[in-house]
């Protein structure tokens, strides 16, 4: 810094200056009317070209959707999508829906461990008692974001019971308590 201090200082120092003085490009400082929006470039002597006069954009990028309208296709998400909104989108509407219609394919949320259990098709329930039963299960996993099978049992008392569930209104969008 202290060497550049020293160049500063020389009477030469204005051949380190580039550029031009906008005084000699031909604008009026002491104009009203703003040049920025007709100015193209320093380089060319025609004005910039009005991009809402002459481009008109396509009636498709014009589409008006209500607000989460994405959420009423949401038989349509994959099992992946909905596992996402559901772990990455806490104590929102997005959380609630994905967890509804996780329900609704069949899968059960345990409460103790906060995955989600489903039954492997075409396997039988191999011991059912009073509040439980053993089988093989697919267990979806944050971590690795992958479907595992396992053979467990699972006690009813500890999987959350959704049938009752109240589907909150998507467009008052507070957080859930």
């Amino acid at each position: 810094m202290l060497g550049l201090l020293d160049i500063f200082k020389s009477p030469n120092a204005d051949i380190l200056v580039k550029g031009n003085d906008l005084k000699f490009l031909g604008f009026d400082f002491n104009s009203e009317e703003k040049f920025y929006s007709t100015f193209g470039s320093p380089f060319s002597n025609s004005p910039m070209i009005n991009a809402k006069t002459n481009f008109k954009l396509p009636e498709c990028y014009n589409v008006q959707q209500k607000p989460y309208s994405a959420l009423s296709k949401i038989t349509r998400f994959s099992e992946e999508i909905l596992f996402y909104m559901f772990y990455n989108m806490p104590q929102t509407y997005f959380q609630e829906a994905a967890a509804q219609e996780l329900f609704n394919r069949k899968w059960r949320y345990h409460k103790k461990y906060s995955l989600w259990f489903s039954k492997e098709p075409g396997n039988e329930v191999v011991l059912k008692g009073d509040g439980y039963e053993k089988g093989v299960y697919i267990i979806y996993d944050p971590i690795s974001l992958k479907q595992v099978k396992t053979e467990c049992t699972l006690y009813y008392a500890l999987l959350e019971d959704r049938s009752n569930s109240v589907i909150y209104n998507p467009y008052a969008m507070s957080k859930l308590s």
